[in-house]
Parts: structure tokens; C-alpha cells; sequence
């Protein structure tokens, strides 16, 4: 192989990267793929926060028995 077909097989290759990384970033873009994330995230904290509270109530309530109907 000489330098010129691999210096054309590098050229191509970097052409073809750059346009992946291009749509790639038009793709995420269009879809909202940033804001989707970042929903998910705080999603996830509230959901955090949630578990931390009602942890909180069990640990309070630990020591009452458990109602029973009929008594």
C-alpha cells in the first residue's frame, strides 16, 4: 500500500467521524435528548428525597403496632 491510499483511507475516515459526530449531535438535539436526561435527574432526587421521608415516618413509627380491623 503506498502513503497516498493511506493518507486517503485517514482522510476518509475523519470525514466520516466528523459527520457521525455531527448527526449524532443533530440527532440528540431534535429528540431532546439533553433535557430528557436531565428530567430523569431530577426525577431521580425527588424520588430520593421521597424515599428519605417516608424512611423517616417508618423509623418514627417503628415502635407503634401495626393496626389490626376488628379489634
Amino acid at each position: 500500500m503506498s502513503n497516498e491510499h493511506v493518507t486517503a483511507g485517514l482522510v476518509i475516515l475523519l470525514i466520516a467521524l466528523g459527520i457521525f459526530l455531527l448527526l449524532r449531535a443533530l440527532m440528540c438535539w431534535y429528540w431532546k435528548i439533553g433535557r430528557r436526561i436531565e428530567l430523569m435527574e431530577e426525577h431521580n432526587a425527588l424520588l430520593e428525597r421521597q424515599l428519605k421521608v417516608l424512611e423517616a415516618i417508618r423509623d418514627k413509627g417503628s415502635g407503634v403496632e401495626p393496626h389490626r380491623d376488628g379489634e
